[in-house]
């Protein structure tokens, strides 16, 4: 199977200092910053990332929709068609979107008890957190940025931009791994 390639974009910005604080050259030219590979590069990896985040949430919804199954239809190697009518018509409906899985889990946490107090809010600020990036990286701008680096531009009830650092890597990889971690402890208990 070969890798494909699709026609994509990316914005490059040049912050211009209008309060006279620019760089100027011996030749009195104003400095903006440079572009080079590294930075195209740079750009390249985040929307990697970005791909990585939206299918690596899609999975986390299959975990979740699992999950919900289990609960109302007990886990099974041989499901039923009402469980398959659930599942394929319910769980998996564009109606059925992930906030209400979200909250469905929230629910289904409540009543089985299988989180106990910081654990239960923990996970709701996971998925919501994951939601907020995959939206983000889905509909929003990459842009790079002569003097923040690599940022990622959406809007979420207002304009927002999330620096793409390694401390944001970093927290991306920690709330995936604890938000699945959290999911399958769940899952294992009902």
């Amino acid at each position: 199977m070969r890798k494909i390639s699709l026609p994509a974009t990316n914005t490059v910005s040049i912050p211009i200092p209008l309060d006279g604080s620019a760089e100027v050259d011996e030749n009195g030219e104003v400095y903006l910053g440079e572009i080079g590979s590294d930075e195209i590069s740079m750009l390249g990896t985040a929307r990697e990332n970005g791909m990585h985040i939206i299918w690596s949430t899609v999975c986390l919804e299959k975990k979740l929709e699992d999950m919900i199954a289990n609960f109302f239809f007990g886990k099974t190697n041989f499901p039923t068609s009402r469980r398959n009518i659930f599942v394929n018509e319910v769980l998996q409906s564009s109606s059925f979107q992930f906030s209400f899985k979200k909250s469905l889990v929230s629910t289904i946490i409540k009543e089985t008890e299988v989180l106990k107090g910081k654990e239960s809010s923990k996970i709701q600020g996971f998925l919501k957190k994951i939601m907020t990036w995959r939206n983000a990286f889905a509909h929003g701008t990459l842009k790079f940025d002569t003097k923040g680096g690599v940022l990622l531009s959406y809007f979420s009830g207002g304009h927002q931009t999330i620096i793409l650092n390694e401390e944001f890597w970093n927290e991306v990889e920690s709330v995936f791994k604890k938000c699945t971690d959290y999911v399958d402890k769940i899952d294992s208990k009902l």
